[in-house]
């Protein structure tokens, strides 16, 4: 038992090269692991994509945090750099939850695209920052409050792009999330509220108006959102929608 025990402990962060993908169905690969298991860094972070590329996220550092362990839960502290943005936080998984703490993240928005195919028909671009103090996923919903700003929003169906920068604010409570949409600034304003759950999906009120200056272009993407209401201003209203990957 102590042998095993001490090669757990001084494992090399090679393992983790041969963990992680089969944490992660194959979708998240490690370049050039150095360290050791519980404490290491990689060259690289990889996501597979759909049509079999690799999408390089930035160079990785890890911490397996030991406490969380004794709850049977299994936590990293990780950081993520790609030369622009820095993206810091614990990740902890156990017991049919995910849960983020203390994460201040940004992600290229594209890379939604990978993990839900739904996306893919909007075309999505930009880049997409996470802020959560606590936030976890589970069978039976959400629970904590995270803050989501999308910067330089692009949509292939839009002629106007970028549309601007946009902020939604999701609070839950493990059975509904209530989720608000503001805009910070650009060409299109949305505003609006909703909910969230699994056993109903997400529903979801607003409103949305162009700038006067880009009415023309973009009043064909409007009528993808919603209706047209008076002055200009277009509905949106979904209703009961199953998110799916």
């Amino acid at each position: 038992g102590l042998y095993v025990a001490s090669l757990i402990a001084t494992a090399p962060a090679g393992m983790m090269e041969w963990l992680l993908p089969r944490l992660t169905d194959n979708r998240v690969l490690l370049v050039q692991p150095e360290g050791g298991l519980w404490h290491g860094k990689a060259r690289n972070l990889l996501v597979k994509t759909t049509d079999g590329g690799l999408r390089p996220m930035g160079s990785v550092n890890w911490e397996i945090l030991l406490l969380p362990l004794l709850k049977l839960e299994l936590a990293a502290k990780v950081e993520v750099a790609d030369g622009q943005n820095n993206s810091s936080g614990i990740i902890a998984a156990g017991f049919g939850k995910l849960r983020l703490r203390q994460m201040r993240a940004t992600l290229p928005v594209p890379l939604l695209s990978e993990f839900m195919p739904t996306w893919q028909t909007w075309r999505p671009n930009g880049a997409l920052s996470l802020s959560t103090d606590e936030f976890t996923f589970s069978q039976q919903g959400v629970r904590g409050a995270a803050e989501l700003e999308w910067r330089n929003a692009s949509l292939g169906l839009s002629q106007v792009n970028p549309l601007g920068d946009y902020r939604v604010n999701i609070q839950g409570d493990q059975k509904i999330a209530q989720i608000s949409v503001s805009t910070i600034s650009g060409v299109l304003h949305l505003v609006g509220k909703g909910e969230w759950s699994m056993s109903d999906g997400l529903s979801f009120r607003g409103t949305a108006l162009g700038e006067p200056s880009k009415k023309a272009e973009l009043k064909d993407f409007l009528k993808l959102l919603g209706s047209e209401q008076s002055n200009d201003v277009y509905q949106i209203a979904i209703s009961r929608v199953k998110l799916r990957k």
